[in-house]
Parts: structure tokens; C-alpha cells; sequence
């Protein structure tokens, strides 16, 4: 199966099943207790088998952290589309087709294996997907508010919408219209904003990170290399026409250019991050804040257990953002310990001058004037880093 074909899968589960599915409220708590139950457990044993198709081996504490905050974490949130997509068979029937689930799984192994090797393939359609999953999700928001008004009485709804990112199960009474309207718009803001571009962003600046250092390290053995040569007294920068001295070749001042050409894409995705970064801290301070509250209520007046699981899957949902934060974050370190840790002294006179100048753009204002470039206007490594830590204090406290 081609991998247009297995997104397409994918992409028809959703479309089929991921609408406003309604229980009626006279059947029994216990009947609609197993229902949850069963679904649960199947999104548990779902992830369970992708952290082991991320990690090769069953996952302990370590293991799902770390896929969380690497491009596993996509395919964990990806997941979820199939977790839901035999779910209207169990509310119509309470015993378990096991070919589906089987065949769920299939599926889900099967694109993961295409995500993690071609992710920035997949960007574009990605972001088609997530458009109109909104528009689905939207559209059902409107049935489930005049099927209230319609029908003029409380009914316990669980709310699926399915997005490549978010998805999120609201157990309760869908008490008032301005909630349900309330609900859309945190929707609509959240999957776009806070959550998908950060990922996107993290990944593009943990790539361009990793080419920058490993660029540091070719380059440093460059410099041993002719450090150890016995022409190492002839000076780096000199005229590429000269064939007895094949060593003056090694321009350094060009290989520092390309160096900084590489860098100004990686500041240009760290810019972006740390944008998005700021709003995930508002949306996500808002979302967990009516998640709480909901669940609150759905303990007290509907299912302690219905209750729990609102709180906990928004918790869970809110701690994504702040791991690819502190990835973000740990990768700039990264970058930054190999520059501090460079040569440059050993650099020509010209070339170090380039090369200070970049230690200065890491380290310092945003705003430098460099012989390149001209003016960078770069966000860099203390925000996100501050975003996430404040924002891991702002979960400790509500939790």
C-alpha cells in the first residue's frame, strides 16, 4: 500500500467517525460505564504499541518520555485517529469486532513507519487534514447545539473531533449553548496554533541545529587537520589559483558564510517556535482551565470517573507543548556548548571576525549589524526556554 494510500485510510476513519456521537440517557450507567472503559483501555494498548514500534522494546517511564519529545510524540497524537475510529461500533454494540481492532492497529503501525522517515513530506497535507477536521468538527459542534434546542432536554454527548494534533473527550451534560459556542472557538484557536506549528517548528529547529553542530565539527577538524600539516605556518585565505600550496585552498572566511546562511534558517524557526510558544502558554493557561472546571463538574454531577478522565487527558494534552519546548530548548544548549567550545583563536585574523561576530548574535541582543546579513532580528534561546519552565511551575501548582 502507497503511503497516499495509507493517509487516505486514515483520513476516510476520520471522516466516518469522528462526529458528535449521542448516548441516550436511559440506558444504564453501567452499560455506558464498560463503553468508556472499553475505549480507554483501547487508546492505553493503542499507545502502548506505538512507543514499542518507536523504541523497538516495551516502553517503561523513559521510554514515553522520550518518545514524547521526539518526532514519536506526532505519531502518538496520530494514534488517536484509529483509537476512534471503531468507536461508534461500540457504542451500537458493546462486544468487540476483533478484526477491526486488529486492523486498526495494522494501519496505525504501518503509517507510523512513514511519518518518522517522511515528515516534512507530509507537512502541506498535514495541514489540509487539520482544516478540515475543524470544518468536521465544527459542523458537528452546530448539529450537537440544535440538537439541544431541538430536543430541549440535557443528554450526555461525547464530543469526537478528530484533528492530526488534539483530540480531546469531553464527558458530561452539554449545559448551554455559549459553552458549546466556547468550546469551537477554543478548538479552532488550539489545534493550529497550539499545537501543531510548535511541533512543526521544533523539528525544523532541532534539524537546523544538528547541521549547525555537526558543520562545527567538520569544520574544527579542518582546522586540526592543517594544524598538523606541515604547512600549517601558510596563511588560510589566500588566492584558489595556487597549486603548489593545495592546503591554502581551504577557504575559511567562505566556509564560515555557509555556515551563517544555515544559521539564518535555524533563527528563523526558533523566531517562529518562541511565537507560538508565547501562545501556547496563553491558550493552554485557558483550555486547562475550562478542561478543570468542566471535569469539576462532571465529577460531582455526572461519573467521578467520567470527571477524572476529562481532567487528566487535557493535563496530558497541556505537557506535550512544554516537551517540545524544553527539546527546543536543550538542543539550543546543545548548539550553543559547541560554539563556546570552538577554536575560533586558531581562525585567521579575517575569519575570526566573522566567527566572533556569530558568538555574539548567540549570546547576546537580538539586533546585530554583521558583515553578512546585515541586521538580524532574532528571538533566541532564553525565551523558550523560560515559556517552558514557566509553564511546567504553572502546572505543578494546578496539579
Amino acid at each position: 500500500m502507497k503511503p497516499s494510500e495509507k493517509f487516505t485510510e486514515l483520513f476516510n476513519y476520520s471522516i466516518r467517525f469522528g462526529k458528535i456521537v449521542g448516548f441516550d440517557m436511559t440506558k444504564s450507567k453501567f452499560e455506558l460505564n464498560i463503553r468508556s472503559a472499553v475505549v480507554v483501555i483501547y487508546i492505553i494498548l493503542t499507545e502502548i504499541m506505538i512507543f514499542h514500534s518507536i523504541n523497538d522494546n516495551w516502553p517503561h517511564f523513559g521510554k514515553i518520555i522520550q518518545a514524547l519529545t521526539t518526532e514519536g510524540g506526532l505519531v502518538l497524537q496520530f494514534s488517536r485517529i484509529t483509537c476512534y475510529a471503531i468507536f461508534r461500533e461500540f457504542q451500537q454494540n458493546i462486544s468487540i469486532n476483533t478484526s477491526n481492532i486488529l486492523k486498526a492497529f495494522e494501519v496505525n503501525l504501518r503509517y507510523s513507519e512513514i511519518l518518522n522517515k517522511n515528515l516534512r513530506q507530509h507537512e502541506l497535507v498535514i495541514k489540509i487534514y487539520v482544516v478540515i477536521s475543524l470544518i468536521n468538527y465544527m459542523f458537528s459542534s452546530i448539529f450537537s447545539v440544535y440538537k439541544f434546542l431541538v430536543n430541549g432536554k440535557y443528554e450526555l454527548q461525547v464530543l469526537i473531533y478528530m484533528s492530526f494534533i488534539n483530540h480531546e473527550e469531553l464527558y458530561g451534560y452539554l449545559f448551554n449553548f455559549f459553552f458549546q459556542c466556547g468550546l469551537a472557538f477554543l478548538a479552532f484557536d488550539g489545534i493550529l496554533n497550539y499545537d501543531l506549528f510548535p511541533i512543526m517548528y521544533s523539528f525544523h529547529v532541532k534539524g537546523h541545529a544538528e547541521v549547525l553542530i555537526e558543520k562545527l565539527k567538520e569544520f574544527e577538524n579542518d582546522l586540526k587537520n592543517i594544524k598538523n600539516s606541515k604547512t600549517a605556518n601558510i596563511p588560510l585565505i589566500s588566492k584558489k589559483n595556487s597549486r603548489k600550496q593545495k592546503i591554502s585552498n581551504y577557504d575559511a572566511k567562505e566556509k564560515l558564510i555557509n555556515f551563517f546562511k544555515e544559521y539564518e534558517l535555524y533563527a528563523k524557526y526558533v523566531k517562529e517556535f518562541n511565537k507560538y510558544q508565547y501562545i501556547n502558554s496563553f491558550v493552554s493557561t485557558g483550555i486547562l482551565s475550562v478542561a478543570l472546571c468542566f471535569g469539576l463538574y462532571v465529577m460531582t454531577k455526572v461519573s467521578f470517573s467520567s470527571g477524572l478522565t476529562v481532567a487528566g487527558c487535557y493535563i496530558l494534552e497541556m505537557i506535550l507543548p512544554c516537551a517540545y519546548g524544553t527539546l527546543v530548548a536543550n538542543q539550543n544548549k546543545k548548539l550553543l556548548e559547541a560554539v563556546n567550545s570552538f577554536p575560533w583563536y586558531e581562525l585567521p585574523l579575517e575569519s575570526q571576525k566573522f566567527y566572533l561576530q556569530f558568538i555574539q548574535i548567540c549570546q547576546n541582543a537580538p539586533r546585530i549589524e554583521t558583515m553578512i546579513f546585515g541586521e538580524l532580528d532574532l528571538e533566541l534561546l532564553t525565551n523558550v526556554a523560560n515559556a517552558s519552565y514557566s509553564y511546567y511551575v504553572f502546572l505543578t501548582k494546578m496539579t
